[in-house]
Order: C-alpha cells, then sequence, then structure tokens
C-alpha cells in the first residue's frame, strides 16, 4: 500500500533551503490551478510557524509540528510545504517536521534576518490573494468557482507584489550595505594607523604627500574626515562634470600642496588647509547643488576651468549666437534691409 501523503517527502526541486528557493515557489503560484482561497488558508498557517520561530526563536516547542496535524496535511505536497522548507524546516522523527533554520548547529542554517524577510513574502503574497477575492470568500470560506492562482488577474497581482517586494528589499539592502561602508570609513578615519589607506581609497592618496598637509591630517581625525568629504565630493564631480571638473580639481590640488617653505599651517592661497579645504568644499557643493543659471549647462565653476585652460574656448561645447554689424566692404556701404 501506498505510504500516507504526510509521509511522502517533498520533490527535491521544492526543498532548497533559503529565501531565494522559497521566493520562487511562492512566484509558482502564479501558474497553480488551486484555488485562492485553499492557498490562503495554507499561507496563513505557513506564517503562523514562520512567526512563532522568528518571535521566540529559543523555543523548541515551535520548532517543531507534527506532519499529521489537521492543519499541516493539506500543505504537504504544495507549495506551503516548499515554503516552509526554505525557512528550515525538514522531516524529523516520529513523522514531524522540524525547522532548524536560524540555529548554528543546523546543517543548512536560516538567519533569523532571513526567516523574517521570507515571512514578510509570505504576508505579502497573502494580501496579493486576499485582494482577489470576492467579498463573500474574504473571510475565506471556500467558494464554488471562485478565482484560482493562474487566472490572469490573480496571477499578475501576486507576480507584480512579489517582484515590489523583491526590489524593495534590494533597495532597503542597498541602503544598509552604504551605511555599513560609511561606519567602516568613519572607524578607519578615525584610527591613527588606518586613515591613510582610508583616504587613499577615496581618491586623497595625494594628501599623503610626506608635507604640511600630511602632518595636518595626522594631527587630528575631525581634519581627515573634513578633507575626505572633499575627496569624495571631487571624485564624483569629476564623474557627472568631466573634463571641466577634473581640471578645476586638479588646479585646486595644485595649490594647495604648493607650500614650499610656507610652514605647517599653510594651505591654498596661503591660508591653513582647514580653511582652505573647507572652502572648497563648500565652493563645490554650492556649484553641484544648487540650480544651474541655464537648464542642462554644467556649473560656471567647471566651466570657467575649460574656458582658461582652452584659450577662450568653451569646454562644455555649448555655442552662442553673436550678432554682428554690417561691415563696409571694398568701399561699399552694406544698409539694413527691414524684414518684411
Amino acid at each position: 500500500a501506498d505510504s500516507p501523503s504526510w509521509l511522502k517527502p517533498l520533490p527535491p526541486r521544492r526543498c532548497g533551503v533559503g529565501v531565494a528557493p522559497a521566493m520562487e515557489v511562492l512566484r509558482a503560484l502564479c501558474q497553480s490551478d488551486r484555488p485562492v482561497t485553499e492557498v490562503l488558508q495554507g499561507l496563513d498557517v505557513v506564517c503562523t510557524l514562520l512567526a512563532n520561530v522568528a518571535d521566540s526563536p529559543s523555543e523548541d516547542r515551535f520548532r517543531s509540528v507534527r506532519k499529521a496535524n489537521a492543519r499541516i496535511v493539506p500543505l504537504l505536497g504544495h507549495e506551503e510545504e516548499g515554503i516552509l522548507r526554505g525557512a528550515g524546516f525538514e522531516d524529523g522523527e516520529d513523522g514531524r517536521l522540524v525547522c532548524l533554520g536560524g540555529r548554528a548547529a543546523a546543517p543548512e542554517p536560516v538567519p533569523p534576518s532571513q526567516l523574517l524577510e521570507l515571512l514578510g513574502a509570505v504576508r505579502v503574497a497573502t494580501t496579493a490573494l486576499r485582494e482577489k477575492l470576492p467579498e463573500e470568500a474574504a473571510s475565506g470560506q471556500p467558494l464554488l468557482g471562485g478565482p484560482v492562482c493562474r487566472d490572469p488577474h490573480v496571477s499578475r497581482a501576486l507576480d507584480c507584489a512579489l517582484l515590489d517586494f523583491v526590489g524593495q528589499r534590494s533597495i532597503e539592502a542597498a541602503e544598509a550595505d552604504k551605511r555599513r561602508r560609511r561606519a567602516d570609513e568613519a572607524e578607519a578615519l578615525a584610527s591613527p594607523e588606518r586613515w591613510r589607506e582610508a583616504l587613499g581609497g577615496a581618491g586623497g592618496g595625494f594628501l599623503c604627500d610626506g608635507g604640511p598637509v600630511e602632518a595636518w591630517l595626522a594631527a587630528d581625525a575631525a581634519h581627515r574626515h573634513l578633507a575626505h568629504e572633499l575627496v569624495v565630493l571631487q571624485e564624483a564631480a569629476v564623474r557627472w562634470y568631466g573634463p571641466g571638473a577634473k581640471r578645476h580639481c586638479e588646479d585646486w590640488r595644485a595649490r594647495l600642496l604648493a607650500q614650499g617653505g610656507a610652514g605647517p599651517d599653510a594651505g591654498a592661497g596661503g591660508v591653513q588647509p582647514g580653511a582652505a579645504i573647507a572652502s572648497e568644499l563648500q565652493a563645490l557643493r554650492e556649484a553641484i547643488f544648487e540650480f544651474p543659471e541655464r537648464e542642462g549647462a554644467a556649473p560656471a565653476l567647471f566651466r570657467k576651468a575649460g574656458h582658461t585652460a582652452s584659450d577662450g574656448a568653451d569646454a562644455g561645447g555649448e555655442c552662442s549666437v553673436v550678432t554682428v554689424s554690417p561691415a563696409k566692404r571694398e568701399g561699399q556701404h552694406s544698409e539694413l534691409v527691414p524684414l518684411e
């Protein structure tokens, strides 16, 4: 005789551990012929199980459930079981599903943050499906002739909701990564041993010339943070505005370092490095982040640099219309003819 369905393991293609395999299972619902009401009932159980594990990770009673449980049996062999296995549930003793996800000793541990992410995805899918139910079925009661998951309006809503969720999570992950990088940079700049490497990585290696500017930077972490902020903005200006910005930044850097024997407190224009750096930082902020004089025009600060370098040619490639007065030619006067 065949074994009961709840003893049969899920096909291997649905047994991947982690958020990505579970998301694939969720998106597979878009092609399913199962009634939306049935899927919603199953996803509600999945949400409960995942929420219990995420909220109380040290409670073993939330990590084990009998496959013969009346609420679990309908999930087995369907997408809901694949989601649970993605969260770290696996076959245990005595016909149970046991969640090892989130435990360091697990063969394939699922970090708590990923459990929460997966729980969020299931909740998004549940909301998208529930919104497509007729009012009489919104309570989760079976409805004859109700929508199935592969119906175009249901499938499209579910897929869009999941894609939006993934996109938002990607944005949040990128922002978190940016915050971590900034924290690492701040820590490195504050370190007497690592600040040169941090400045060099941002494009500020020219400041570490063994001269007065480097001595000024070594004296205080606040000096290094100020210089780092300027270097980052200069590098961005070169990427955004090209040759004109590059010439401006190179000219300023040359002036800053051209101190000779002026002493450790001298900088660009004969002022302290801190004053010169702060002044240039403010000038760049105003040039880049304020509205240009004309739409699409590069900041005047960079156009001036381009003009000087090209002996009067506009580095931005812009043209001006010049009105020329009539001139005498070969002894004849040219006449102004009014336009009709």
